[in-house]
């Protein structure tokens, strides 16, 4: 099993109304990507000062079977899509890290 896990941190101010829709577009990603077994999208509580700069707003969890599924999704055409049109206007920086379980 390969676990993706992406942290996102919006542009600075956080716009609550791009937050909104980078949340919902990344819960529709997940329930529709044929190559992940599962997904979890978490929103920040908001614990932490926002502007501290370690902070991010919204975490993507996505596992997947196996390294062949993850190489699918890494080059899948809906995800290109999803980087361009809905991540990178609305964030200033992402990270990834990918484990196996």
């Amino acid at each position: 099993m390969i676990t993706h896990s992406v942290v996102f941190r919006l542009h600075r101010p956080v716009d609550s109304a791009a937050r909104d829709r980078l949340v919902a577009a990344l819960e529709a990603f997940g329930e529709a990507m044929p190559h992940a077994r599962e997904s979890h999208v978490a929103a920040d509580i908001g614990l932490m000062e926002r502007d501290h700069p370690r902070s991010a707003d919204i975490a993507l969890v996505l596992r997947f079977d196996d390294l062949p599924a993850f190489e699918r999704y890494m080059v899948d055409e809906d995800h290109a899509a999803l980087v361009a049109q809905e991540i990178k206007p609305a964030c200033e920086g992402w990270w990834a890290v990918q484990s196996e379980d």
